[in-house]
């Protein structure tokens, strides 16, 4: 009997011919539905007070913010409609209203004028959604505000300083409230499929050895959320795949490659509100889904 004797390498091209072959004559669930994201894009209104006031709102303002809010609320409206009763994929708090108090009343005085200036912001939001044609009830839209934690007193501290002598800090007397723009992200079955193929035949060389790692790096980084990653994990071990095909043949051979997934993956697992799930050891993957 002839024996053969063939390199490591082409031992793993071998298994991974057999594995992308046999895993074609399975059906696959479909992928986790899509998700409700934040995007880059928002509209901000920003207005300084007088000393304990809460208004009235500058009209020039407050029509820039409608005329702006508008445009990204019409925007939100699809993703809004789709998730607004998905208990597994929540639409993030998109609304973020900030107050501020400066020194010159007492804490519980500050404290009084703050919450004025929280109800003068949500009442301007609120009118936000109405102007944009979107009647939804109120409940809902304090749902997606995040400002119980927002309320910023003064920095001034009072066992040191006296607010008389300071004079007036009106930077610190403000309402700030910003509308960021949601989307919907994830790809459908059909496209971690492609990702998953293309990834596994990503080689160099016509004669399927050498392994294309940039081409492994680009697939990686369409995934877009974490539960785009989940749904390859699911395909094939993806902390296994990694480190199978982006090993150092020499000392920081792929390093480039390993940092642009590694980013790539954490920056979609970020997209969903999760925490990063690679990090590298030298020239090793750690992939962690348990977020």
């Amino acid at each position: 009997m002839k024996q053969f004797i063939i390199s490591e390498q082409e031992k793993r091209k071998i298994l991974d011919m057999h594995r992308s072959a046999t895993k074609r004559n399975y059906l696959f669930e479909d992928t986790k539905a899509p998700e409700p994201l934040l995007t880059f894009k928002s509209a901000t209104f920003l207005q300084y007070l007088k000393i304990g006031s809460s208004g009235p709102l500058d009209e020039t303002k407050k029509q820039n913010f409608l005329n702006a809010s508008s445009t990204i609320l019409k925007n939100s409206d699809a993703t809004i409609r789709k998730f607004y009763n998905n208990t597994e994929y929540k639409i993030p708090k998109f609304i973020k209203i900030i107050v501020g108090t400066d020194a010159t009343g007492s804490e519980k005085d500050n404290t009084t004028v703050a919450q004025k200036r929280l109800a003068a912001a949500k009442k301007l939001v609120k009118e936000a959604f109405t102007n944009a044609g979107l009647g939804y009830n109120d409940t809902k839209i304090e749902s997606w505000i995040t400002s119980s934690q927002n309320y910023n007193p003064s920095s001034l501290d009072k066992n040191l300083y006296d607010p008389n002598k300071k004079g007036d800090r009106p930077g610190e007397r403000y309402i700030k409230i910003i509308i960021t723009q949601l989307t919907t992200e994830g790809l459908t079955t059909d496209q971690i499929t492609d990702v998953e193929h293309a990834s596994e035949n990503a080689y160099s060389d016509f004669f399927n050895i050498n392994i294309d790692e940039p081409e492994i790096a680009t697939q990686m980084c369409k995934l877009k959320t974490f539960s785009d990653i989940t749904d390859l994990n699911g395909r094939f071990n993806l902390q296994s795949f990694l480190n199978s095909k982006l090993y150092d043949s020499f000392p920081y051979t792929y390093k480039n490659e390993r940092n642009k997934i590694k980013a790539c993956l954490n920056k979609a697992s970020q997209a969903s509100g999760k925490g990063d799930v690679a990090q590298l050891v030298g020239d090793k993957f750690t992939i962690d889904l348990n977020k």
